[in-house]
């Protein structure tokens, strides 16, 4: 993560200060989809298959709002028991 951050704020050399560091505009959206699909992919990974998975990711997740609280615990109730 640290890598990706560098590559979008490294300043390119003779640019006016457009764009997103080394990467681009089009690079930095290619790294942004990648970093989400892997993300998506490493959570359906069959080692987190477990019949409470989806509703443990969501009752696990820190939200701070009391809104956001009540929102991850009506999905996770929805989720309960199913991968």
């Amino acid at each position: 993560m640290y890598v990706v951050a560098g590559l979008l704020v490294w300043p390119r050399s003779g640019d006016g200060g457009d764009g997103f560091g080394l990467l681009g505009d089009r690079g930095a959206r290619l790294v942004w989809a990648a970093l989400w699909a892997w993300s998506g992919c490493a959570v359906a990974v069959p080692v987190y298959a477990t019949p409470d998975a989806i509703s443990a990711a969501f009752a696990a997740a820190p939200a701070g709002a009391g809104w956001l609280s009540s929102l991850h615990s009506a999905v996770a109730v929805m989720f309960g028991g199913r991968v």
